[in-house]
């Protein structure tokens, strides 16, 4: 498996690292995958806002 330079596979048996958001596998997300797809999901509608403003600023 390659190694992701994003990811921190778990932190203390129990912390997720991805794109800058941290994750508790007994918290928000029950696995790594679902914390990847929901930050995912977040840094589009972040770059989907940064698009829109530098579109509006032209």
């Amino acid at each position: 498996m390659a190694h992701n330079p994003n990811a921190v596979q778990k932190r203390n048996g129990k912390w997720y690292w991805w794109d800058e958001c941290w994750v508790d596998e007994t918290g928000p997300f029950d696995t790594e995958n679902e914390a990847q797809i929901d930050c995912n999901k977040y840094w589009q509608s972040q770059l989907k806002e940064e698009v829109t403003n530098e579109t509006n600023a032209t």
